[in-house]
């Protein structure tokens, strides 16, 4: 067995046994009063550009609106396009969209139903989607979140898919993150970090670098900025638990480890 898959096996282990958890206590849906947060804190939004930095001539700009449904659900809209350099087919132009429908208490965790498109504008235009259960477990500094589920398009097979992360918040303005990929028969490692500064006026900016690693595309690192826009200044490990979930499809543009 390579090391990838040895990797990502430990990690897909993981990843699934704390969203079971987390889907066990949230299976009755409790009852959330005033003593608890709201799943989403006002509706906010975020907005990211990155690019590659590691001499692979890629970009990409993204962005998601996340809004309350009353005090125990979200749903959370996700657009992003860019241009990205793929290890076989050269350069592809790609546009794309999400949502996540999901419980959330802040102080523990969530549990949804996520859904996402991609158009890939080459061979006349081919299209994916993918369709997953998601979930995520609050632990202190960490977090577990996961999409687990199936992923298809034209000229592949429908087929298993999932997306597992482990974040650790050493301080509550930075993450550093490892996870686990798969798709259309690719196993990938991702690896990244967050760092915001200059929250002001429910505003804040971050820098971030993220990253895959897998078995057929080699490795490629993207770099950027991500701007929050939400209702009260809080730092990044608060906004990433009561304004926006992951915006999956624009958050670490491993792109040519889902789309060959």
């Amino acid at each position: 067995m390579s090391l990838i898959k040895k990797l990502t096996a430990t990690l897909l282990g993981t990843g699934l046994a704390c969203m079971t958890a987390a889907a066990s206590d949230a299976i009755l849906l409790p009852d959330q009063t005033a003593e608890t947060k709201p799943a989403v804190d006002g509706i906010n939004s975020k907005l990211i550009f990155g690019g590659a930095v590691d001499g692979k001539d890629s970009y990409a700009i993204g962005g998601a609106v996340t809004i309350p449904l009353g005090h125990a659900f979200g749903i959370q809209i996700d657009a992003g396009a860019g241009e990205f350099d793929s290890y076989f087919l050269g350069h592809i132009p790609v546009y794309l969209g999400a949502a996540h429908l999901f419980w959330r208490d802040p102080s523990k965790g969530l549990v949804g139903i996520y859904g996402d498109y991609v158009h890939a504008d080459i061979a006349g235009g081919l299209n994916f989607y993918t369709a997953a259960i998601e979930g995520g477990l609050y632990l202190d500094r960490f977090t577990v979140h996961g999409l687990i589920g199936a992923r298809g398009g034209d000229l592949v097979d429908t087929s298993f898919f999932d997306r597992v992360r482990l974040l650790y918040y050493p301080l509550d303005d930075l993450n550093i993150h490892i996870g686990h990929s798969y798709a259309f028969d690719n196993h990938a490692f991702l690896y990244g970090a967050e760092w915001a500064f200059g929250s002001t006026r429910g505003a804040a900016a971050s820098l971030f670098v993220a990253g895959a690693l897998s078995e057929e595309s080699g490795s490629r690192t993207f770099a950027g900025l991500r701007f929050y826009f939400g209702q009260s200044d809080k730092s990044l490990i608060r906004r990433h638990r009561e304004d926006d979930p992951p915006a999956t499809l624009t958050s670490d543009f491993d792109f040519d480890s889902d789309v060959k």
